[in-house]
């Protein structure tokens, strides 16, 4: 029988308590039953636990991967007459806005095509 986190609550690290959390309501919001979303959830922190206990984990932020987020959902909303709107929706100038736009066409010609030389 495992132990589950409820039966320790001040000996668990308080990283992976927040982790089971943020998966427990995730999975939730998902449409799964609240008590196997907490099941699983114990289940992700304590094999992460398992594997990485001990090591000196940096995460990132990931700025980049925001910023690219939010270059697609522009070039989603991009319109070809919407330059003004887009510019003060995400806070950026119409320069900014075209080099995004620029980007993303070049990005989207790419997924599209075959690469010849592959």
């Amino acid at each position: 029988m495992t132990a589950s986190l409820d039966h320790f609550p001040d000996h668990y690290p308080e990283i992976l308590a927040d982790l089971k959390a943020i998966v427990a309501d995730s999975l939730t919001a998902a449409g799964i039953d609240p008590a196997q979303s907490s099941q699983c959830a114990h289940q992700a922190a304590e094999k992460i636990r398992k594997s990485w206990g001990g090591q000196m984990v940096y995460i990132a932020k990931g700025k980049d991967y925001e910023l690219s987020q939010r270059d697609l959902e522009i070039w989603e909303k991009f319109t070809g007459r919407n330059h003004g709107q887009l510019c003060r929706e995400y806070g950026i100038s119409l320069q900014w806005l075209y080099k995004i736009i620029n980007h993303q066409r070049s990005e989207d010609i790419k997924r599209r095509q075959n690469d010849l030389f592959a």
